[in-house]
């Protein structure tokens, strides 16, 4: 017999949005990522369309794991040249890069990285009109004012497209996601959910419930747990948390 914390999940009112996928599923070509993910969240990486704006070169790793987990398309924005500064942690620029817009200059090699997603570039300034068809959108390296006009245009969209702004300081970083007013987050630490065994369960009206001696209960005060397959008292394997 055994007893398993509720399990903690991402939870979005409307998921029936264009991050939901029509085509059917390869299981066997992402049979390692759904084993990791799940089968719904393989699906809807694989349907949504996703815009990346500012390469540097946080920009360019978050551009980069996109891309490798095969969204449906992917468009790259920047409207700055490359720096002999960017040269320090964007890896996909070069010196002979240097004076050229940046997303322009990675096209190429991230392009090569999965031809099975198509890669666009934008080089004009982004205006939050410029944002309508895409369901994800991150920004990099943007000034704030502009974070805030895109983020309120993504938030009033119907479904609502997934915002995310992110920068990188040294060794410090900062994220701040906005995926709309209907999405839910009950994931209290982004830990899996605990389980354990049963060893005895008195019928008491407050029960005590015990567990072999040599079983790490890993359990913290206040939180809800169900059971599942506890012989002689079958009916709690049916109830709630």
């Amino acid at each position: 017999s055994s007893l398993t914390q509720r399990s903690s999940s991402l939870k979005q009112n409307s998921m029936s949005d264009p991050m939901q996928v029509d085509s059917a599923l390869d299981k066997d070509l992402h049979s390692r990522t759904i084993a990791a993910l799940g089968e719904d969240v393989v699906r809807a990486i694989q349907s949504s369309s996703v815009l990346v704006s500012g390469l540097n070169g946080l920009g360019c790793e978050i551009a980069k794991n996109v891309l490798l987990g095969g969204v449906k398309s992917m468009t790259i924005h920047d409207t700055k040249e490359t720096t002999l500064w960017d040269l320090s942690s964007q890896y996909y620029l070069s010196e002979k890069e240097v004076g050229k817009n940046r997303a322009a200059s990675c096209l190429p090699h991230l392009q090569e990285l999965n031809s099975s997603v198509a890669v666009k570039v934008m080089t004009e300034a982004l205006l939050p009109e410029n944002l309508a068809g895409f369901s994800v959108v991150v920004m990099v390296d943007a000034p704030l004012d502009d974070c805030i006009a895109c983020n309120n245009f993504c938030r009033a969209q119907t479904p609502p497209i997934k915002f995310i702004r992110t920068d990188v300081r040294g060794a410090c970083g900062q994220i701040f996601a906005d995926f709309g007013p209907g999405f839910v987050c009950n994931d209290v630490n982004g830990e899996n959910p605990h389980s354990g065994i049963v060893a005895n369960i008195t019928n008491d009206k407050q029960a005590v419930v015990t567990v072999p001696n040599d079983e790490q209960v890993e359990f913290g005060i206040g939180e809800w747990v169900t059971f599942k397959d506890v012989e002689g008292m079958t009916e709690i394997n049916k109830g709630g948390p």
